[in-house]
């Protein structure tokens, strides 16, 4: 594709990112929930992490109504019940793995066994969103890392080289938007990581949704790596709070405010696995004009039940690290709509406060009204 022709696809109007989460996604449902109820809906969703998984599951189901059933309903619970520990991974080897990473300064020095490494796996199906083409909702871009090592290569000396790409899966507009974009990880101040220097794009013709948001869920510790579309894959934690793809596919960006990185488990992942410095990201990534951020801090303070809680157990007398679930459906479904519920009440009040710099047109505020 030419510069010309790149110039002559239009951008988004309004981008919402929605990064990581965890067990507490109901609350990213909330976020966009209230840009819907404000008129200002997001007419494209970037998800990285958890966040795609809720990414997919608004723009496969439209109705607000809907996605917060499907989100709290049976069949997600199933999914979440299904997340067990990994065999025959044990808490103290992982725990031993962390400690590696925590004390070597050297960004990325080797190349990783991501699989060995990972504390659990999903022992069921995953939750089964789809592609749509009739423009009923937003459309959905989700951030993925292709691996470029071989097998063969695990343990060997990087020696400079990079080891995946970040690849943006969606839509052909989004993709022709993106295309020859640089990776914000792995160029600039971030160069000479692990993160190749450009940015790939893989348009929605030649993956399913649930794949690729499968692929965005794994990471540097909970969960293995994933094969789709003929590629082996790490998830969107490669570049967790994608910024600047943002912007490039739309004139406003509405990005959410994190706490610091955890010192001691995440950034020493992102230095061990990816090669950058997790603190350096972050401070560029506050820095980056947007149009709106909304308050996600403290969530642990203000939405205090996750879908899954951590919990130290002996099993064949050796400590495990286990995720136990809700303790039933009704208890999930709970959860979740307080979740939902803070997440709008963070965005309705970002939303008052920030005035930000784009208002719904006539025609959006009519789509709000009867959503």
């Amino acid at each position: 594709m030419t510069e010309v022709q790149k110039t002559k696809t239009k951008k988004y109007r309004r981008c919402l990112v929605l990064a990581g989460g965890g067990g507490r996604l109901g609350v990213h449902l909330g976020f966009h929930a209230a840009a819907v109820e404000a008129g200002l809906p997001p007419d494209v969703l970037l998800g990285t992490c958890g966040g795609a998984l809720v990414a997919a599951l608004i723009h496969s189901e439209p109705d607000p109504a809907r996605q917060l059933a499907l989100l709290a309903g049976p069949e997600m619970y199933r999914f979440w019940c299904a997340v067990q520990p990994r065999t025959p991974a044990n808490f103290a080897a992982a725990l031993a793995g962390v400690a590696r990473r925590a004390l070597d300064v050297r960004h990325a020095p080797r190349v990783p066994d991501h699989d060995r490494d990972a504390l659990f796996k999903v022992n069921g199906h995953w939750p089964q969103p789809q592609w749509r083409n009739d423009r009923a909702g937003p459309e959905v871009v989700v951030l993925g890392a292709r691996l470029l090592a071989a097998s063969n290569d695990i343990g060997q000396a990087r020696s400079g080289r990079a080891l995946m790409e970040a690849v943006a899966i969606g839509p052909s507009r989004a993709c022709a938007l993106l295309a020859n974009a640089a990776s914000a990880v792995g160029s600039g101040v971030h160069a000479g990581s692990a993160v190749a220097s450009k940015l790939a794009t893989l348009d929605a013709s030649a993956i399913s949704l649930s794949d690729a948001v499968r692929v965005s869920v794994t990471d540097m510790i909970y969960l293995p790596t994933a094969e789709a579309a003929r590629s082996r894959w790490l998830g969107g934690a490669v570049d967790l709070m994608p910024v600047e793809l943002a912007s490039q596919l739309a004139d406003d960006v509405w990005i959410d405010l994190k706490d610091a990185v955890p010192r001691w488990t995440m950034a020493p992942a992102w230095r061990a696995v990816l090669g950058f410095n997790a603190k350096r990201r972050q401070r560029q990534i506050d820095l980056t004009p947007v149009a709106l951020r909304f308050d996600n801090r403290a969530l642990e303070r203000d939405v205090p039940r996750s879908v899954l809680t951590r919990e130290l157990v002996l099993s064949r007398g050796r400590p495990q690290l286990r995720l136990r679930p809700c303790a039933d459906e009704a208890d999930y479904r709970r959860v979740i709509h307080s979740q939902f519920e803070e997440g709008r009440r963070r965005m309705r009040s970002a939303i008052a406060s920030a005035n930000p710099n784009s208002n719904p047109s006539p025609n959006e505020r009519a789509a709000s009204s009867t959503a």
